[in-house]
């Protein structure tokens, strides 16, 4: 009789064989486990033990978490690069500063892993004139920034933010008093770039395109945003060429442009507005939307209160072709078209309400057409 002990443990050697495959596996994968890390921000001094750049040099992954604590303002020698993926989970914004002195860019991102970067304030980023995103620059990116306000930021474009080849998710972030000599106060969406933002202000930020924002070449979504008090040669809150951004529930008040656009000026582009209020607004040509060889689509929204020599609430030129539906222009004064005018355009404006516009003598009230044959359907004018 032979003992149970002198028999195989694997009979079969298929089964054998396979046992010795997942044990391999396993020690290898035990060998390359990589926790998560969470590093402690200790001084608000710069490149030292404990600081800002050393925790960033160190969290190598998404799951690693930087935290911080200490308040007030860390002063950068200069920009903060983050390549890797990481979190940074900030006080609050109105708890802890990264300044870039007005010297250096205060963050750069390029990396193609997740990054996370909340609670903080971003102000002082300077890269002079021929730099672009004076406080955060996104280059083929997606990071996701959350409650962090935007302040004081200066470059060539992108005074707050640039996107380049980037898609970042914005929430809850305030954008005041950032400065582009060219594109982009707040904002500046390049090269097919298509942020997310949601629920943002963007106050008192100046260009000479586009004070609060810049779109090219691609299509942004904008919700919930305020845009108040922006300044620009064309596009006081919001610049777009040969883009289609989409733009719902937002509020453009009190900004201006010099030229034309003071709320919105839209240049071979055909964004999609919805549910949007355009009130006191000023420019030369269209306060409230200025549309050049474009064809946005506006539905459901209020001009209120916009003033211009051309085209209070609407200007329309150079074939454009919009089409508005379900809109209010009410209360805006202009020369001509305190409402709406019409240049070498012809909008579709259907459900519409003009009233209590005003322009110079006969140039229209509600709206003035020349060298247009605008299509109007169900819509009232009165009081103007």
């Amino acid at each position: 009789m032979k003992s149970s002990c002198s028999r195989m443990p694997f009979r079969h050697p298929i089964v054998f064989t396979l046992f010795v495959v997942l044990l391999a596996l396993f020690i290898g994968f035990s060998g390359t486990v990589v926790c998560a890390q969470t590093f402690m921000v200790t001084t608000t001094s710069d490149d030292v033990p404990g600081s800002l750049r050393a925790a960033i040099a160190s969290a190598d992954s998404y799951d690693d978490v930087i935290s911080f604590d200490v308040t007030g303002t860390i002063t950068l020698s200069s920009q903060l690069e983050i390549s890797n993926g990481m979190t940074i989970q900030g006080p609050g914004p109105d708890l802890l500063a990264i300044s870039g002195n007005d010297a250096c860019r205060v963050f750069y991102v390029e990396t193609v892993e997740s990054v996370d970067i909340s609670g903080l304030s971003i102000v002082s980023g300077d890269v002079g004139s021929s730099g672009h995103g004076g406080g955060m620059y996104n280059r083929q990116s997606s990071p996701t920034v959350t409650n962090c306000t935007f302040r004081d930021n200066s470059a060539i474009s992108g005074g707050g933010m640039y996107n380049n080849y980037a898609s970042p998710t914005v929430r809850n972030c305030t954008f005041s008093l950032n400065s582009a000599t060219t594109y982009g106060g707040g904002m500046s969406n390049t090269d097919e770039s298509s942020p997310e933002v949601t629920n943002c202000t963007f106050f008192g930020n100046k260009a000479l395109e586009g004070g609060g924002m810049y779109n090219l070449n691609f299509s942004s979504i904008v919700t919930n945003c305020t845009f108040n008090e922006n300044t620009a040669r064309d596009g006081g809150g919001m610049y777009n060429i040969c883009s289609s951004p989409l733009i719902i529930n937002c509020t453009f008040s009190g900004n201006s442009a010099l030229n034309a656009g003071g709320g919105m000026y839209n240049y071979n582009s055909s964004p999609i507005v919805t549910n949007c209020t355009y009130i006191d607004n000023s420019s030369n040509h269209g306060s409230g939307m200025h549309n050049s060889s474009s064809s946005p689509t506006v539905t459901n929204c209020t001009f209120s209160s916009n003033t211009a020599s051309g085209g209070g609430g609407m200007d329309n030129s150079s074939s454009s072709s919009p089409t508005v539906t379900d809109c209010t222009f009410s209360s805006n004064r202009a020369d001509y078209g305190g409402g709406m005018c019409n240049r070498d355009s012809s909008p579709t404006v259907t459900n519409c309400t003009f009233f209590g516009n005003e322009a110079m003598d006969s140039y229209g009230g509600g709206m003035y057409n020349y060298g247009s044959s605008p299509t109007v359907t169900n819509c009232t004018f009165f009081g103007n």
